[in-house]
């Protein structure tokens, strides 16, 4: 006979002021705990990249410029319009370049703001290069 024998079978003493905790709430006792909430969320902004912006030449702004004039003249035609623009990031310094055709639908000289017939805002001082479409055929792919 073991020496625990006499009471391995007894029942487990129960303490008459506080009721046993259910089993949901002792599995929760238990549950996994992150002690750094949020931290791995920060090491991925951390390492997401971004781009810089570049600075048009003198030549690549002329073109950009008169590009620009001839679609203030003809935006009630809607001439489609292939642009490359840039984004600045929220959250850190930098942001990206974005790629968009569509047709322009209003070209806010006051605020600096072209929209696209789907409702695309862009602001003029981050267009980097307009391609435009007068005749509403794309002729050609867009090239980066």
């Amino acid at each position: 006979m073991s020496e625990y024998e006499d009471i391995i079978n007894l029942k487990r003493p129960q303490n008459n002021k506080h009721k046993p905790m259910n089993i949901e709430d002792r599995a929760a006792q238990f549950a996994p705990f992150a002690a750094l909430s949020g931290y791995s969320e920060e090491i991925e902004e951390t390492g997401r990249l971004t781009d810089e912006k570049f600075f048009l030449s003198e030549e690549e702004l002329e073109e950009l410029n008169k590009n620009m004039m001839f679609l203030k003249e003809n935006i009630n035609s809607h001439p489609l319009v292939n642009l490359k623009y840039f984004e600045a990031d929220s959250k850190k310094e930098g942001g990206k370049y974005i790629f968009v055709q569509g047709h322009a639908r209003d070209f806010d000289e006051e605020n600096r703001i072209l929209t696209l017939s789907d409702g695309t805002k862009i602001n003029m001082d981050n267009i980097e290069k307009a391609v435009l479409y007068p005749d509403n055929e794309l002729k050609s792919t867009y090239s980066k």
